[in-house]
Order: C-alpha cells, then structure tokens, then sequence
C-alpha cells in the first residue's frame, strides 16, 4: 500500500472515531513502527492494548481496536519491511492531518500529556464506560404463597393471644 492510501484510511478512522482512544492508539502504533525499524521481524498487532501500552497516556482503559480498514493497514506495515523514510513521510503526513487534535498533538510534542490534558482524558474516559443497570427484583405480583392477607385485622392478634384465649 502506498503513503496517500495509508493516509487517507487511518485519516478516515480519526474523522470517525476523534479522541484519546484513537489519538492515543496511532501514537502506540507509530511508536512501534519506529521502533520496528531498529529491529527484524513482525510484529503481532492484533490486540489493542497497543494505545494503552505503548502510546502517551498509559492507561489499562485508554483501548482502542478500530475498523477492520484500519486494522488491516497497521497490521500490513507491521508485518513488511519499510522504511525510515516511509515512516518519516508517515509521521509527517499524520501530524499535519491530526493537527487540530490536542491530545496527539502534544503527545508529540512532548512524549506525553499535560496535566491538564491528563484531566481531560480521565473524563472522557469515565464518559465512555459502560453504564450498567441496576436490576430490581422480580415482582411478587399474583403469587398467592407467602403473600399477607389484607386485612385490617391481621394485627390485632398475636399468635398467642389467639392460643390462650
């Protein structure tokens, strides 16, 4: 695959999904191709804790898996060889696209986030955790067993008071 299609899919996937989880996961996926360079072989991408280990916000919940398009074009590039320049093209490219973005911008720029960009994230994160539902019991509705006469008298008499008089 060449550069602008490389480009134009993951570009595509940030207009999609724009944040700390996509933002955070293509900063952990550029990382490992630059690091892939000084090594030989593939790499195996295909979990997505990739973001959470590897990228500028190293949070467990920080996930991100994406489509399959962008899945595809990571794992291709991770799995041939390219090169430095490719990758320098890549980055460049990816930058300029993703400028607008203060999450990865300064992830950049720094390696890492600000505390305030730090806060930020947390928030979103929290935003995006599943609500669950707190299930009520079922009714008793039309369950003649155990249910209490309703009468008023049902306390006027105490079991005992019932035996001796």
């Amino acid at each position: 695959m060449d550069l602008s299609g490389t480009v134009s899919i993951i570009v595509q996937e940030y207009q999609a999904h724009p944040g700390i989880f996509f933002e955070n996961h293509l900063y952990g996926c550029l990382s490992l191709l630059e690091s892939r360079l000084d090594s030989s072989g593939s790499l195996d991408v295909s979990h997505v804790l990739i973001g959470s280990q590897n990228g500028f916000y190293k949070n467990p919940v920080c996930l991100f898996e994406g489509s399959a398009a962008y899945q595809s074009v990571w794992a291709h590039l991770f799995q041939t060889d390219v090169s430095a320049c490719f990758v320098d093209d890549l980055e460049d490219a990816l930058i300029e696209a993703l400028e607008g973005s203060a999450f990865f911008s300064h992830g950049v720029e720094h390696g890492d986030l600000s505390a305030e960009l730090e806060d930020k994230a947390a928030l979103m994160l929290k935003a995006a955790e599943p609500k669950t539902k707190r299930r009520l019991a079922k009714s008793r509705k039309g369950v003649q067993a155990g249910t209490p006469p309703k009468s008023k008298l049902r306390f006027d008499k105490t079991r005992r008071a019932r035996t001796t008089a």
